[in-house]
């Protein structure tokens, strides 16, 4: 079973590292601006 286990683990979607994660300081400032274009004033 282990073996079985350990093939799919390679097509597994839901598995996560750390270099797979967006830098959130980078994309804060995109993600801001659409707040303000599309909901200005109502989310701080």
């Amino acid at each position: 079973m282990l073996e079985s286990v350990r093939r799919f683990q390679k097509f597994d979607l839901y598995t996560k590292t750390d270099h797979d994660l967006p830098n959130i300081d980078e994309l804060k400032p995109y993600y801001l601006s659409l707040i303000e274009k599309y909901i200005p004033g109502l989310v701080a």
